[in-house]
């Protein structure tokens, strides 16, 4: 006859006997688990790839793995002058090579269009050394020349420019075709404690315009860009002190590129209060 003590050992050594044997379905029901969800998302993706299915499949990853999904951030933009919900995007489009006759109505616009630009500027009494407007077959290039834009070494918007920019904004607005903002600088050397190199000063003139005319002059944001030449592709000879300070500045290219919309392949617009995961 056994003991009571050695007797409560034996029990207990049958109990954490049948513990373990019972382990493997913790790995089993894992298992099952993740093939569900990939069987889901097989689903998902047979039925196409469109922003509906890609919703699904991440949903069905929340759901499978019992994970809540996120609500999102409230929406914040550096536009403090026009909120991103009140944006209008331009339908998309797909940008053709134009030829023959389509060639000659593209040439056309640009001509109405730098005549306009043309026009108002003669009006406000701007002269033609401080905003030059030239066309082509392609494109309107307005080279702003005066030496009162923006300061040595600084990309602040100077008041005289402004002017000038809401004079040109009017017609800016109505453009259908995408615009380069394109920023320049002379060859001087750079001392500056914010811009280590003339790109990053040039493409901040070249943004600091683009902000003015989409923030506070109602230029579509969908149509411009933002581009910076440095002191590499200088529009005056660096000869003079007048040509130094004149490459201190923009100049503004309407293209005959029709914006690419809201569907390029990328999330220009989310509904409001809401951020993607993703940024």
């Amino acid at each position: 006859m056994q003991p009571a003590g050695e007797e409560q050992v034996v029990e207990d050594e049958q109990e954490s006997g049948n513990a373990g044997e019972d382990r493997w379905l913790l790995t089993y029901s894992d298992m099952i688990t993740l093939l569900l969800a990939f069987f889901i998302i097989l689903y998902a993706m047979a039925q196409g790839s469109s922003k509906t299915n890609n919703v699904l499949i991440v949903e069905a990853m929340h759901a499978a793995f019992h994970t809540p999904m996120p609500m999102g951030l409230t929406q914040k933009s550096a536009n403090t002058m026009t909120p991103l919900s009140k944006v209008v995007a331009p339908p998309q489009q797909q940008s053709k090579q134009t030829t023959g006759p389509q060639k000659l109505v593209m040439s056309n616009q640009m001509q109405q269009i730098a005549s306009a630009l043309t026009a108002d500027l003669h009006r406000a009494n701007v002269p033609p050394s401080a905003v030059a407007v030239k066309a082509t077959a392609s494109e309107v290039d307005i080279t702003f020349g005066s030496n009162v834009y923006f300061q040595s070494a600084r990309a602040t918007v100077l008041s005289p420019f402004e002017k000038v920019l809401k004079i040109v904004a009017p017609v800016l607005r109505t453009v259908p075709y995408e615009m380069e903002v394109q920023g320049y600088t002379n060859n001087l050397p750079l001392y500056s404690t914010k811009y280590q190199t003339a790109w990053e000063l040039a493409g901040a003139r070249a943004i600091n315009v683009l902000r003015f005319l989409t923030e506070t002059q109602g230029v579509s944001p969908y149509h411009m860009e933002a581009v910076s030449f440095g002191q590499w592709h200088p529009r005056w000879p660096n000869n003079s002190p007048s040509n130094l300070a004149k490459n201190r500045s923009v100049d503004i290219v309407i293209t005959d590129i029709t914006p690419p919309g809201i569907n390029d392949g990328g999330p220009d617009t989310m509904p409001q209060g809401q951020i993607p995961s993703w940024q």
